[in-house]
């Protein structure tokens, strides 16, 4: 099982998207993101699919 925090993005939420692969991980934490941060959604919707990448990457953690 893999997750995301909001904070871990900077974003003041209690939020952690989960999920057992990093793409389902991304998608939970994008559909959480678009609905209840869209001013944030949409600045990381703007990047590169390498800056994306390389920004959300390193801040999925592994659970044990």
């Amino acid at each position: 099982m893999k997750s995301l925090a909001c904070k871990d993005l900077g974003i003041r939420c209690e939020y952690v998207a989960k999920g057992d692969t990093t793409n389902e991980v991304i998608g939970n934490a994008s559909e959480h993101l678009g609905r209840s941060h869209p001013k944030s959604w949409f600045k990381m919707k703007n990047k590169s699919q390498f800056e994306m990448e390389a920004e959300i990457m390193p801040k999925i953690k592994e659970i044990t």
